[in-house]
């Protein structure tokens, strides 16, 4: 993402290091994991904080808005049309049934 908007911090030699770094950690986590252990080894919080770390480098510079954000008179940005649900039946095609039947088997049997 931070190359897509052009931070000049993701176009750098550091952050090319600390990818690999990043990605060198995280395989040795998921290796230290035992079967029995169920987190990866700590895996995931590691890759919490890394994500956070990279966070930073977009603090200040992208915006989020949601469909509920309003301006600075306390408008609406925009407004939607209610939200509608429409059930739509489906046939599948033989193809995917015969996924779906060979899913079923399989589930029966355990």
């Amino acid at each position: 993402m931070g190359r897509l908007v052009g931070l000049d911090y993701f176009f750098s030699q550091e952050a090319l290091t600390e990818e690999k770094a990043d990605a060198s950690e995280i395989r040795r986590a998921r290796g230290l994991a035992s079967d029995d252990d169920g987190d990866g080894g700590g895996a995931k919080d590691l890759q919490r904080i890394i994500a956070r770390r990279m966070q930073r480098q977009f603090d200040g510079r992208i915006l989020r808005r949601t469909a509920g954000s309003l301006n600075w008179l306390k408008k609406p940005l925009i407004t939607l049309p209610p939200y509608e649900e429409t059930a739509v039946v489906v046939k599948p095609t033989p193809r995917e049934m015969e996924i779906i039947s060979e899913l079923a088997d399989r589930v029966k049997e355990r």
